[in-house]
């Protein structure tokens, strides 16, 4: 019995790094870090939805400061109920994208010559509400 693919009516389209700020003073980093996000939403024309993260990771010492900004873009299927679109949007998009943040982090740590920053896997749903409420549609 053949299976049909089923295609996603909501996915990752593409996504770019568009800041980030690598700032280590020389001293010792601790491994305590304070990690912080921002977020910001975009619904586009032609279904599309725009997500901007901000990850921000500074240690107890303050001896290392990361800023990464990562824009990524999903497409959803325009008969997508509202209800679902809203889940897709403000719990799966940063759930999503997150883990290519974790990536480069860690892989900027260890090719600055310092130890890897291992951000851990994290329930991003806590951001839900901040997203929603910094989201706004194109015009």
């Amino acid at each position: 019995m053949e299976r049909k693919a089923i295609v996603s009516k909501f996915r990752l389209k593409n996504y770019v790094i568009d800041k980030s700020i690598f700032d280590y003073n020389g001293e010792e980093v601790s491994s305590e870090r304070n990690i912080g996000f921002d977020v910001k939403g975009l619904i586009k024309k032609d279904n599309l939805f725009e997500l901007t993260l901000i990850t921000k990771i500074v240690d107890e010492n303050k001896a290392l400061k990361i800023f990464v900004q990562v824009v990524a873009t999903y497409e959803f299927s325009s008969d997508i109920t509202q209800k679902t679109l809203s889940d897709m949007f403000y719990k799966n998009a940063p759930a999503i994208i997150f883990p290519y943040v974790r990536a480069y982090v860690s892989s900027l740590t260890v090719l600055s010559g310092i130890d890897a920053v291992n951000i851990p896997t994290m329930n991003l749903t806590s951001i839900a509400e901040d997203l929603k409420e910094n989201t706004k549609k194109e015009e």
